[in-house]
């Protein structure tokens, strides 16, 4: 955070954390060179070398060390995880093929089942370890 020239409510922690950060508000950087490159807004890298890639893409939030985009120019990522790399902009990344997770998934309650429509409302793509899964969604009418 030493080049700040006019990006305000920034918090910075660790060594070279937002290094870059010249004119970029509202981050928080947490972890040695978490965010070392950015120069966006909205930012959340925490973890050793979290969002190290992240140049000028704005809303990224990665999580984990290590957990990144693979081009900085990205935008709307949520990258959990060590090591969880984002391919695309809003687009979840959940673990990593290097770091895999064991994932427990459990929706609604029991006995609260109900007929779905036939017909999605929408799609969420997730990878989770390294795999994407194309989640159906079905919004409340």
């Amino acid at each position: 955070g030493q080049l700040v020239t006019s990006g305000v409510n920034n918090s910075f922690f660790g060594k070279s954390s937002g290094a870059a950060n010249i004119v970029g508000g509202s981050n928080t950087f947490m972890g040695a060179q978490s965010g070392i490159l950015n120069t966006a807004s909205s930012g959340t890298f925490i973890g050793a070398n979290a969002g190290q890639t992240v140049t000028s893409g704005a809303s990224n939030t990665c999580l984990g060390a290590g957990a990144d985009v693979f081009v900085g120019t990205l935008t709307g990522v949520l990258a959990l995880g060590a090591g969880a790399i984002a391919n695309a902009s809003n687009q979840l990344v959940v673990g990593s093929v290097a770091v895999p997770l064991t994932t427990q998934l459990t929706v609604g309650a029991a006995g609260a089942a109900v007929a779905l429509p036939a017909t999605p409302s929408e799609y969420l793509q997730v990878f989770l370890n390294g795999v994407l899964l194309v989640i159906p969604l079905y919004l409340p009418a």
